[in-house]
């Protein structure tokens, strides 16, 4: 018969082959994973040099930035709840006997204020300072997310419609429309390349 001691050193280094094997097996399956979102960001790479706005989309719970060789990586930290520190900075004036639904909004780079109002359908420009200043665009479809994508050019989502709108806000007219079917649209983004 074997010293206590001995089968202890064999149980204790078989359990550890086990769970060595076992983070192998994990680390095996995320190194998978990642070199299938590495493969699929080359192709979508590549195909993006072909035009001037391409769309990507990824499931929202997988967190993707991935870095291009035009583009400087900076990380930031982010707050947690209680170091956000929230202020009042304005109100939107809205025009009189006039009520809207706002249900998303945009800061564009000349400091003016795109909102998409959900109960008429319409995408309404605002000055920094809060003041009305126009309607740009009535939709037939309720719109639900809205975002600067580069000059004059925002992109809106359709929600229930599973269709994102390329909008040139100086015209006030959509220039293209992307239909994603089974795909609800529950947000867009851009970075003035990538939509």
């Amino acid at each position: 018969m074997k010293p206590l001691p001995e089968i202890l050193k064999q149980v204790k280094s078989s359990a550890a082959v086990r769970l060595l094997e076992k983070d192998v097996k994990d680390l095996n399956e995320n190194f998978e994973d990642i070199m299938e979102y590495l493969k699929n960001r080359i192709r979508t790479n590549t195909n993006q040099k072909t035009a001037a706005i391409k769309i990507d989309t990824r499931p929202c719970n997988v967190v993707a930035n991935a870095g291009r060789k035009d583009q400087a990586q900076h990380l930031l930290s982010i707050p947690s709840i209680d170091q956000i520190k929230p202020s009042f900075s304005n109100t939107l004036k809205v025009p009189k006997r006039k009520t809207f639904g706002f249900v998303d909004c945009c800061i564009l780079p000349n400091g003016n204020v795109l909102t998409l109002d959900e109960d008429h359908k319409s995408l309404l420009m605002f000055r920094n300072n809060g003041t009305f200043i126009r309607s740009i665009l009535s939709f037939k479809k309720q719109p639900y997310s809205v975002c600067f994508v580069k000059d004059d050019t925002v992109a809106v989502s359709f929600y229930t419609a599973c269709e994102v709108a390329i909008v040139d806000i100086g015209k006030n007219k959509v220039d293209r429309n992307f239909k994603f079917p089974k795909v609800y649209c529950s947000g867009v983004s851009s970075d003035g390349q990538v939509l």
